[in-house]
């Protein structure tokens, strides 16, 4: 089992890990904890994600490229596509960003 969780820490994140963490990074602000411990956000934008490339920098981490584009909870369009560079790594059983926007 161990080997299986060491080989899982070095295969490069997704493009459903890059879509969780944009989702993550935009909805942070409108999260709140509501009295029984959950989270809950109310009127959060909507995310996409598209043309995920993550290549290894040979110290577990990857340097990933990828566009975002976001949607006010009111708004009927998603606004203009923004492209993001970032340097991940697999820590404490996720991947975490290290270095944001290279």
């Amino acid at each position: 089992m161990p080997g299986l969780l060491i080989l899982l820490a070095i295969i490069a994140p997704s493009a459903a890990d890059i879509q969780a963490l944009e989702v993550t990074r935009v909805i942070g602000p409108y999260v709140e904890t509501t009295r029984d411990g959950r989270f809950h956000a109310e009127f959060a934008p909507s995310v996409e994600t598209r043309g995920t490339v993550c290549e290894a920098t040979g110290d577990d981490a990857y340097d990933c490229r990828y566009e975002t584009r976001t949607k006010a909870f009111f708004d009927n369009e998603f606004g203009a596509w923004e492209a993001i560079v970032v340097q991940l790594q697999w820590k404490e059983g996720r991947w975490r960003i290290i270095e944001p926007g290279k």
